[in-house]
């Protein structure tokens, strides 16, 4: 005889609580969902592998000044380097040179995003924001740690659409997401005003300020999946 959902005798099938959009749970078979997580996770961690290579692309040209899409050069001799060179790691043919900070710089942001989209798969609303933050933060660092620079064109847009996509996904995620951003940018702002009474000068930057208020509002990460058996 049935018994709740199925056939007495028959092991119950466990169900992942997916979250819209909107915010309404909706439930897929956990079976489905690791099937689907086998198949998207390398897409996944070979799209983060390219974004990567953007990502120290840009490190590299936006201190120089250089044009984002200009030929691609060896970071040592200058020599030009094939077309598409940025996008895999290769040893120059003049000065032999590997970039081996490239290598580690894809490596590690395909890693990340595989990791965001397996532990958010439910959610690609918050997966996609997990996966902008580590690419913004990650450029972020990059530049910061060749340069001592933080630059607006870098953390305003992080700024702005980390708060959009909480915006898309509720009201009260927004809310969270906004008080998370003033929070940061208010202590920053504090250790800011400290360094001009201290020390008469400035001990941090305006980027550095607004870096803050964008990890404010880009970690606002929620869990929105929990495991149960069906009735």
């Amino acid at each position: 005889m049935p018994t709740g959902s199925g056939l007495s005798g028959e092991p119950r099938e466990q169900f992942l609580v997916l979250s819209s959009v909107r915010g309404e749970p909706f439930s897929l078979p956990a079976g489905v969902v690791m099937e689907a997580a086998i198949v998207f996770l390398p897409i996944a961690a070979l799209t983060g592998f390219a974004l990567g290579a953007l990502v120290e692309l840009t490190a590299l040209r936006l201190p120089s000044g250089q044009p984002l899409l200009a030929r691609p050069a060896c970071p040592v001799c200058h020599a030009p380097l094939p077309r598409w060179g940025w996008l895999i790691p290769r040893r120059c043919a003049f000065c032999r040179n590997f970039p081996r900070h490239q290598l580690l710089s894809q490596t590690a942001i395909a890693v990340l995003l595989a990791a965001a989209w397996w532990r958010f798969l439910a959610d690609p609303l918050q997966a996609f924001r997990v996966s902008l933050a580590i690419l913004f933060l990650a450029l972020i660092a990059r530049i910061d740690w060749a340069h001592h620079l933080i630059y607006l064109l870098t953390v305003i847009p992080a700024l702005l659409l980390g708060l959009l996509l909480t915006l898309l996904a509720s009201p009260a995620a927004f809310l969270a997401a906004l008080v998370g951003s003033l929070a940061g940018a208010l202590l920053f702002a504090l250790f800011y005003g400290l360094g001009w009474l201290l020390y008469r000068r400035p001990a941090l930057g305006s980027g550095d300020v607004l870096l803050a208020a964008s990890i404010g509002a880009l970690t606002d990460c929620r869990i929105s999946c929990t495991h149960s058996p069906s009735a």
